[in-house]
């Protein structure tokens, strides 16, 4: 049975992986492309093209936050990472 840690303050949480600062696991594609500043028609090329990964609940398409940062780590490294 999963315990309720909304009363929990962060700071004594357990590091569970869960980010500690409210950030959500699971961005919507809006909200993906509005973090990378970038059309949403953009971020499915992304998806399509399998640079950025992807998880699906139902009919709903997500970006995980660590999926996120790992891009644009990969960008950093390419050195700019030009066009799509």
């Amino acid at each position: 049975m999963d315990r309720d840690t909304s009363t929990i303050p962060p700071e004594q949480r357990a590091n569970d992986g869960l980010p500690l600062d409210g950030s959500s696991l699971l961005l919507t594609v809006t909200e993906a492309s509005d973090a990378l500043r970038i059309s949403r028609w953009a971020l499915y090329q992304l998806i399509n093209k399998r640079r950025l990964k992807t998880v699906q609940i139902g009919r709903r398409r997500l970006v995980p936050t660590e999926d996120l940062i790992a891009f644009v780590a990969d960008l950093r490294s390419e050195g700019g990472g030009h066009g799509l």
